[in-house]
């Protein structure tokens, strides 16, 4: 057997010298394949990606999150805390948070 260095092309010759061409061409055709099959996953996850976001709507009350672990940015764990949320921003963390009247509560603990 008698092989080419490329990975495109393969060669094989028979016990009377002759090449068996079909073997070549379905090789090549198959790696052609493989690398459109390639470009075509490529644009299409490249088109997904690229999609704009969907913005989420604007939050229109006070939201707090009770009863939960809070891990802190300093590395402070509060257990049972509250985190509150007014506007799409955190106003507020802690155990002892005062919660609007209008505010929606959601119960977190596990």
């Amino acid at each position: 057997m008698k092989t080419n260095s490329s990975a495109t092309r393969m060669e094989t010759t028979m016990d009377h010298g002759q090449t068996n061409t079909s073997k070549i061409v379905t090789v090549t055709r198959m790696t052609r394949m493989s690398k459109s099959l390639l470009a075509t996953v490529l644009i299409v996850v490249g088109i997904a990606s690229a999609s704009d976001p969907i913005p989420a709507p604007k939050q229109k009350k006070p939201i707090a999150l009770v009863g939960g672990m809070i891990h802190t940015v300093s590395g402070a764990v509060i257990q049972n805390g509250t985190v509150m949320f007014d506007k799409g921003k955190i106003t507020a963390v802690g155990t002892n948070v005062a919660i609007p009247a209008d505010a929606e509560r959601i119960n977190v603990t596990g």
